[in-house]
Formats: C-alpha cells, structure tokens, sequence
C-alpha cells in the first residue's frame, strides 16, 4: 500500500510505503544481533558435557525465506544472504560454560563480505552447542565461535574461548589466516563440527 502526501506551497511529495504481507519473517529463534549485547535464543541448549558430537535433536524449528533446510540448533541465525541453504553442527569448548554466558557465533564470506554475528546468551551448563548458519547462497564462508568464559561481558579478552572452523579445544584455529572454509554448492551441510580453545 502506498500513501502520497503533497505539502502545499512547497510542492514536496512524501511517499510512505506499508510493508506486503508477503515479506520475509525473521524466524523467532534468532537473537538479537550482537551489536544490542546478549540476548537469550528461543530454543533449548544441549544438555551437559559428552564425549562425542551425537546426532542434533534440538528443538525448536527455524525456517530460511520458507525453507526448512537443518532447521534446529541451540544458536540460529540467518545470514541474510537470502538464500535457502544452510549449514549445521556442533561446537565444542575446552570446559562448561555456566548459565548466562555470551557466546557470539559469526561467518563471513571467505573473499569479501561483512562480518556477521549474532551473540546469545547460555541457558545450561555445557561444553557443547550446536550451531546453524541459514539464509546462504552458494559460496565459500568463515566461521567462528567466541566465548565468555571470564565472565566479563566480553567474548575478545585474554582467557576467552575463540576459534575458526576446523579447530579443535586442544588445537585451535585462533587466526583468520588458518580457518578453513567451508564450501556451500547446492545442498545444506550437516555436521560441521568444530571447537574453540583458550584465547591468549
């Protein structure tokens, strides 16, 4: 719907456009961005620590412009690349993270690209957390997990839990330099596990 408004005697048009119905919704299990702090996710973090990755069976689905590619995870967020692809998996720290713990989640195109992020707040101790990453094309992305385990507000000091894809706790990839990318073509991508280790 479009509205037109003429001032008088000035001869300025204003046209105010009504958002469609149609649009695209925001699914309601992504946070806030990371810019407006910690925020608390819709769906249920994983349950205490384990040995190994398992199955994702978290609840809570999130959709990507009408999709339903991976739809659940305890971190969801949509990159906003308008696409329907996503990717999905697990992210392991060196130890627990309390209750009420940032962790900030971020992907970047691997050539070119802002950085995109979301921080969300923790809902139970664990050292393990899945991830989704929706709404992405074609191409080739960063990720990177960072944690607040000073319990400072702040996921970048010394101390911190940081690190890129295809970095484990014990060995983590904590430079852009050494992430490896992960290459989306024309399907979701599960199980991309990944760990971050002690910031120094």
């Amino acid at each position: 719907m479009l509205f037109v408004r003429t001032l008088l005697g000035l001869g300025v048009i204003s046209l105010v456009a009504a958002c469609s119905s149609t649009e695209r919704d925001i699914p309601a299990a992504v946070g806030v961005p990371a810019t407006a702090g910690p925020s608390t996710p819709t769906t249920t973090p994983d349950s205490g620590p384990t040995t190994d990755a398992g199955p994702v069976t978290d609840a809570g689905p999130v959709t990507d412009g009408g999709g339903t590619c991976l739809p659940t995870a305890t971190f969801s967020l949509d990159g906003a690349y308008g696409g329907v692809l996503a990717v999905r998996g697990t992210l392991t720290f060196p130890a627990p993270l309390p209750q009420g713990r940032a962790v900030t989640v971020s992907f970047q195109a691997e050539v070119g690209g802002e950085i995109r992020q979301q921080t969300y707040s923790t809902l139970a101790i664990s050292d393990r957390f899945t991830y989704r990453v929706g709404g992405l094309i074609p191409g080739r992305y960063i990720l990177r997990v960072q944690a607040d385990a000073t319990n400072n507000g702040s996921v970048t000091d010394s101390g911190d839990y940081d690190g890129y894809f295809n970095g484990t706790p014990a060995g983590p990839l904590l430079l852009r330099a050494d992430a490896v990318a992960v290459e989306v073509k024309d399907v979701c991508r599960d199980n991309l596990d990944f760990g971050a280790g002690v910031k120094l």
